[in-house]
């Protein structure tokens, strides 16, 4: 009985994982299509009024320099984010920069907090019928 309920409770930790690892690819992907949008349509440089400044706006990968990791590492790095962000922990070292990033960060926050809701349910289902055994 007691590898049942570990096997229960390695299972919900396996959903959260891919979830994760899914959610982390999605924000990924998302953050590489707004930069090639971005570069494409040359609306990085905006002009401030008298100054005539130059700014740019910069988004998650030119942010934090992610173009310069390996692949790998880049998508440790969402999918830590990605995980981070759906345990509503939020450690703040990585943050979506622009708006259609931080759109999706919200849309993953409240999602996080319904799949956290469902999984710790389950993981109480499973300690209470424990204890019951």
């Amino acid at each position: 009985m007691a590898i049942s309920y570990t096997l229960k409770t390695f299972k919900l930790v396996v959903v959260i994982l891919n979830i994760s690892y899914l959610c982390g690819i999605m924000f990924y992907v998302l953050c590489e299509f707004v930069e090639d949008f971005i570069h494409d349509q040359d609306i990085e440089d905006f002009h401030l009024g008298k100054d005539d400044h130059k700014f740019e706006i910069p988004g998650f990968h030119k942010y934090y320099e992610i173009n310069d990791n390996p692949t790998s590492r880049n998508l440790l790095i969402c999918v830590y984010f990605a995980f981070t962000s759906l345990s509503t922990v939020g450690f703040g070292d990585y943050a979506p920069r622009g708006n259609i990033e931080r759109a999706f960060g919200a849309f993953m926050l409240l999602f996080g907090v319904a799949i956290f809701s469902y999984i710790m349910g389950n993981f109480i289902d499973i300690l209470t019928q424990f204890q019951n055994y």
